[in-house]
This record gives C-alpha cells, structure tokens and sequence, in this order.
C-alpha cells in the first residue's frame, strides 16, 4: 500500500465582510478538510473584506507558518 499524500497544515483567513470567498463557503470547505483527515486551521477576521484583510493578519500568519515543524524531505 502507498504512503499516504505528505501535506501540510493549512491557516485559512477569510475577513467576515468578504462577499468573494464568503465566510460560510471557506468555513464549510475547512470542516471538509478536518472530516477528510487534514490539518486545518480556520479564522474569520471581523470588520474586514476579501482585500484588505490579508494587510490585517499578515503578522499573525507569518508567525503561524514559523510555528509549523519542518515536514523534511520527501520519502524516497
């Protein structure tokens, strides 16, 4: 049997007010990853829109991926 796909975990940030890739739709799209097995991370960033929240949480994200262990080389 193969290993199982290498993937990483994922932050999704979505601003409350972002009609775009809505709240409810990024929402449901990470519960879907949790159900399958991923490692997922959800925020919603009140008061902000689609563009204007990525200047907002920018400093958290980065800190975030900091955060994350190495995954290290692939299998060979």
């Amino acid at each position: 049997m193969p290993a199982p796909p290498r993937v990483p975990p994922l932050l999704a940030v979505v601003g409350e007010r972002d009609p775009l890739a809505t709240p409810a739709r990024v929402e449901s799209a990470a519960t879907d990853a949790r159900t399958a097995g991923r490692t997922i991370e959800f925020r919603r960033i009140p008061g902000y829109g689609h563009t204007l929240v990525v200047g907002a949480v920018l400093p958290d994200v980065v800190d975030w991926l900091l955060r994350q262990p190495p995954m290290g080389p692939p299998p060979d």
